[in-house]
């Protein structure tokens, strides 16, 4: 069999079998690819199927990463730190929706994110587990009035349907194919100016969600936080980024402001 396979690959898709990393296994026990573990089984009617699971190693690198991002940085700003988890979370769930049954798997990663922000909400503002919960709990998560903290079981199983895509060692690769994205490239929420994104929140919320020069409602998500009289003007810097100080402008109206004052 591995005779064969070896010839197949190496011809069929020009690719070299590594001897030492192939075994032959029974499809009882499974086998673990790309990130899934695959084995046989019967299911509901009784028939033999391919149960497609979430290792539990899988589990622990995910665990991983939320030790990383909530490990310290509580000098970030709140919305940064959960739009970091959204990230993660969403890229993790949506990879592992097409698994079998993976709502166990969910909460259990759910349950460490969770109780792991809530305890990085307590350090940050130096709060007990009762005031934390009290300030930053919606429901069923964490979130400020901009933004919520998705969690895992948000994510609904989705039935995998096997489709024919493009070879990427024979043809062009499927555009729809992500890259993902390793522990060292991992957005931790860490802000270019610890805070910004919190402020940035304050200002919004004070002015109505208008932009300061032309008046207009504003996105959320499209406006930027800007100081009226620039930091450069100020000998203390923290003097600039006082509230009387600070707007939110169209992305616009911002590159009209600084090409004036350029000007």
């Amino acid at each position: 069999m591995k005779q064969e396979l070896s010839a197949f690959l190496a011809t069929e898709l020009k690719l070299e079998l590594a001897w030492d990393k192939t075994r032959i296994t029974h499809i009882k026990d499974g086998f673990t690819f790309l990130g899934f573990h695959l084995s046989s089984g019967r299911g509901s009617a009784g028939k033999i199927i391919v149960r497609i699971r979430i290792p539990e190693e899988a589990v622990k690198r995910a665990k991983e990463k939320i030790d990383v991002m909530l490990k310290a940085q509580t000098e970030m700003s709140v919305n940064a730190k959960i739009l970091a988890l959204n990230s993660v979370i969403r890229g993790w769930c949506q990879y592992y929706q097409y698994a079998t049954v993976p709502i166990f798997m969910f909460r259990k990663l759910e349950y460490k994110v969770f109780w792991d922000m809530a305890h990085w909400l307590g350090k940050k503002f130096k709060l007990q587990m009762p005031e934390v919960m009290r300030r930053y709990r919606q429901e069923n998560t964490f979130g400020t009035s901009t933004t919520k903290l998705v969690l895992p079981t948000k994510y609904k199983t989705k039935r995998l349907c096997f489709r024919l895509v493009t070879n990427p060692y024979t043809g062009h690769a499927d555009p729809e194919w992500e890259k993902i994205v390793d522990l060292e490239e991992l957005w931790t929420g860490k802000e270019g100016r610890p805070g910004s994104l919190d402020l940035k929140e304050q200002v919004y919320r004070r002015d109505g969600g208008k932009c300061g020069l032309c008046g207009e409602h504003v996105a959320w998500e499209g406006g930027e936080l800007d100081h009226r009289t620039s930091r450069n003007t100020f000998r203390d810097v923290s003097e600039a980024d006082r509230m009387k100080n600070l707007w939110i402008l169209h992305p616009e109206c911002h590159r009209q402001k600084t090409y004036g004052q350029l000007a």
